[in-house]
């Protein structure tokens, strides 16, 4: 295993703005080698057939890390976008899914507690919210190895020397929360005087500049069918192994937005109150305090949310 500081410098090449993660600034975390060498091409911009995949990313050389903004219920931080996934789309924007059922898991947790990644699991805890919250963050992060994690062909088993089974699960949540970090998009938004509100409305041009000017490239972003925020895609092609974290930032594959133009709504976290019926909704240091009513819930979220029956077909479109 290959020690690896938390604190790497941003490393941008000119305009390709290439980047080491910067992560989890209060642990450390570690990844296996992967030995790949040097001056290898970027995943989708090879002219020749590349052979050894486990230094090549393929076929899903477009990286993508989804956020969540998960507003009702409010999950995770009430200042902070929650972890979705890290996907392996193809280089044509379509992706392939459960590549090797025999890699698939059922016990996300119990992976990472066999590689002693306690302080991994307490962020992911906090950070990587199932918005099925009555299947719980475990089936979320099975969900995302299963269905992604598994179509990586630079963290396959038979890249690593001395493999022991499961090592590629581990790698796969760390690499995801590796690159969350270095994606701040509340930061990022509330730097650009935009908040959750319940009274204003912004613009998707506004969201995306914003975001851009930050990132270095096009952003994708995502509303539900009442217009309110509710997702923000990173695009990447990365050079040579995932372990090597030599990401490159790119625009998305597809020039669509899943977001109006006008009308956008930023609403904020509805964060429940625990020993009562009431939520708490903090913006700009102004609380706000609403009744949990259990029709509203109903109206805007229980499809996703507050019905257990729905769980699997929440988690197939995720």
């Amino acid at each position: 295993m290959l020690s690896i500081a938390l604190f790497h410098s941003l490393l941008f090449a000119g305009l390709t703005s290439a980047y080491k993660s910067d992560v989890l600034r209060s642990f450390d975390i570690s990844y296996s080698n992967s030995s790949c060498p040097a001056g290898l091409p970027l995943s989708c911009s090879n002219t020749t057939v590349v052979e050894d995949l486990c230094c090549f990313e393929s076929p899903g050389g477009v990286v993508l890390l989804a956020q969540f903004w998960d507003y009702s219920p409010g999950l995770g931080p009430e200042d902070a976008f929650t972890i979705h996934g890290l996907w392996p789309d193809n280089c044509d924007g379509t992706y392939q899914q459960f590549c090797i059922p025999s890699l698939e898991i059922t016990d996300a947790r119990a992976v990472l507690n066999k590689f002693g990644d306690e302080d991994l699991l307490a962020y992911m805890d906090i950070n990587w919210k199932n918005g099925n919250v009555t299947a719980g963050d475990n089936d979320l992060w099975i969900h995302e190895y299963n269905k992604h994690g598994t179509c990586y062909s630079t963290i396959n088993p038979s890249c690593y020397s001395n493999y022991t089974e499961g090592q590629q699960v581990a790698d796969f949540y760390k690499l995801t929360v590796a690159t969350h970090k270095q994606l701040p998009t509340y930061d990022w938004l509330k730097e650009a005087n935009i908040v959750p509100s319940t009274t204003k409305n912004y613009t998707s041009s506004e969201i995306e500049s914003a975001l851009s000017s930050k990132f270095g490239k096009k952003v994708y972003i995502s509303c539900d069918s009442g217009n309110n925020l509710n997702e923000i895609w990173y695009y990447h092609h990365v050079q040579g192994s995932l372990l090597d974290e030599n990401f490159v930032r790119i625009d998305p594959v597809s020039n669509s937005t899943g977001c109006p133009a006008t009308g956008v709504k930023y609403t904020p976290k509805i964060i429940a109150t625990p020993g009562s019926n009431s939520t708490t909704n903090t913006t700009n240091g102004t609380v706000e305090h609403a009744s949990l009513n259990a029709a509203v819930q109903v109206a805007g979220n229980a499809l996703v949310y507050g019905v257990s029956g729905v769980a699997a077909a929440f988690l197939a479109l995720l």
